[in-house]
């Protein structure tokens, strides 16, 4: 896990911040066309940069910084299960679970939490409403307030992206390509449990 952290961070991290960003841009515009949003690369950040006319400065439009690092850390997580799954699964195989699991697992789900995350702070924005740990900035937007229902629900997703996806994700995507090596694990501790259990029982029988 350490090893997967570092070349995640030193050499992966670098290249899937800048090469996630057109493919997050286009499900912003998929979902938001009203504001237009368009993503910007600024060293190791996003800027959503939307057509939100700011209240104050008509002129210009509301932008939202997000730093993808925290969610493209589910794929060191995953790349350290795979890499460190014991048993004589060859090289090649093991190398295709990084692979399957990296692009059809891994990468969506880093989108989604991105989009979480975005979501919850574009209400923030457009509420004008600290929630959580986050506050509002000083200028408002032009754009009819969440209703506070939804706002929560909002709140909720963008825990679910920040706390839970980020380790829970990349564990059952490991669990669904290994699934061999976890049954036979449970199998194998239930074997092991069997006689203990029967000497205990028959020690219980023998008191009697």
């Amino acid at each position: 896990m350490p090893a997967a952290l570092v070349v995640w961070w030193f050499l992966a991290a670098p290249l899937l911040v800048p090469g996630m960003a057109p493919a997050f841009a286009w499900l912003l515009q998929l979902i938001w066309p009203q504001w237009g949003p368009a993503v910007e690369v600024n060293g190791n950040a996003w800027l959503v940069v939307t057509t939100l006319p700011l209240l104050e400065q008509p002129l210009q439009s509301a932008a939202i910084p997000l730093g993808p690092r925290r969610f493209t850390a589910a794929f060191a997580l995953f790349w350290g299960l795979v890499l460190a799954t014991p048993g004589d699964l060859p090289l090649r195989r093991r190398l295709r679970q990084l692979l399957a699991g990296s692009v059809l697992g891994i990468l969506p789900l880093v989108l989604l939490m991105a989009l979480l995350a975005f979501h919850f702070q574009l209400a923030v924005v457009i509420n004008h409403q600290p929630a959580l740990t986050v506050t509002p900035p000083s200028v408002h937007v032009l754009a009819l307030p969440y209703p506070g229902w939804q706002f929560h629900l909002i709140g909720v997703g963008r825990q679910l992206g920040v706390l839970v996806l980020p380790t829970l994700g990349p564990v059952l995507m490991w669990a669904v390509l290994n699934r061999r090596f976890i049954r036979a694990m449970i199998f194998t501790g239930l074997l092991s449990r069997l006689p203990a259990a029967a000497g205990e029982l028959d020690h219980r029988d023998g008191r009697a």
